[in-house]
């Protein structure tokens, strides 16, 4: 085990066979942690795969299914052949580094300095998987639409905006999703217009201009109790979002989106290395994961009618340059 550790009393060794409480080595701990800190982990499903590269293959249905045909006593139904096609997908590498040094033992931190830089490690994995998966779910929108007014603003029709997008998605011929496939609905939304989200839903009349005037605030319900209300949806608010002024809605399912992580017992994700002459202890991390969009079909490999999207709710952030 090349990625065995000892903190204070607790260690993944087990000499006496009996399991420790924390039997859990250097890999699984950053696991566990990008895991619990990941908060795009509801949209996809976590899959592993014991391979870098993958095709899967779909049948060329009409809406993902065979239409019997309704026959006569002793008649047989028409013959229907099953053809298929297929998407290619590969997993990405990324790598990281955990290291203690020979002076923390002798302060007798060593134990505090590990744990920390596996919470470090956890935690950037898991920006590293959310990124992955926001990046794949951004691309693959089956549904585009541009939002009414910035959310917030004094055109905003937030309500508007996600009916629209669900029209929409029932108006095309392709689509596969029911009534109740909305219950499931997460919308992800940049997270600096919270407040507009949750502002009390206003009511207006329009004088002989036909400008609307707001005459009252109704202390009923806002727009995401009314979307939560009406169609059961879920809100997130992402902190990414604020740099591409989108909103992203998905309808998790077995057939919307798959995160993949390389399980292989020839790819240890752990490397111990006992560096002399810099006096340290390092523990390298190497994952690959990926993520694939199930396609709508065969003409549109790269979308999926279970994700949508609304650009333009809100004025895109400018990403901070890295020092």
């Amino acid at each position: 085990m090349t990625d065995a550790y000892t903190l204070g009393a607790y260690t993944s060794a087990d000499a006496d066979g009996l399991i420790k409480p924390a039997d859990l080595t250097i890999a699984r701990m950053v696991n566990n942690v990008a895991q619990y800190e990941m908060r795009m982990k509801d949209a996809v499903n976590f899959r592993d795969m014991n391979r870098l590269d993958d095709q899967m293959i779909f049948p060329k249905f009409t809406n993902q299914y065979l239409l019997p045909d309704e026959t006569n006593e002793g008649a047989r139904p028409r013959a229907q052949t099953i053809e298929y096609y297929g998407k290619q997908f590969s997993l990405e590498k990324f790598s990281s580094e955990v290291k203690a040094t020979y002076e923390s033992s002798i302060r007798y931190d060593r134990e505090q300095q590990i744990m920390q830089t596996i919470l470090g490690s956890g935690k950037g994995y898991a920006r590293a998987k959310d990124l992955n998966i926001l990046k794949a779910i951004r691309g693959g929108a089956g549904i585009v639409n541009a939002a009414t007014g910035t959310w917030g603003g004094s055109s905003e029709d937030i309500v508007g905006d996600i009916g629209g997008l669900i029209d929409d998605l029932f108006s095309s011929e392709k689509c596969n999703i029911s009534e109740d496939d909305l219950n499931r609905m997460i919308i992800y939304y940049p997270s600096k217009v919270y407040s507009a989200v949750r502002d009390p839903i206003k009511t207006f009349q329009t004088d002989s201009a036909a400008k609307p005037v707001t005459t009252t605030k109704m202390q009923m319900e806002t727009d995401l109790d009314w979307a939560r209300n009406t169609y059961g949806i879920t809100w997130k608010a992402l902190q990414d979002l604020n740099y591409t002024g989108e909103a992203i809605a998905v309808i998790p399912g077995p057939f919307t989106a798959d995160h993949y992580t390389l399980r292989n017992p020839n790819f240890p994700e752990v490397a111990y290395i006992k560096d002399e002459e810099h006096q340290v202890e390092k523990w390298i991390n190497h994952r690959y994961h990926g993520t694939f969009i199930y396609p709508a079909n065969e003409d549109n490999l790269e979308i999926s009618y279970n994700i949508l999207k609304l650009t333009g709710v809100c004025a895109a952030t400018t990403y901070p340059a890295r020092a």
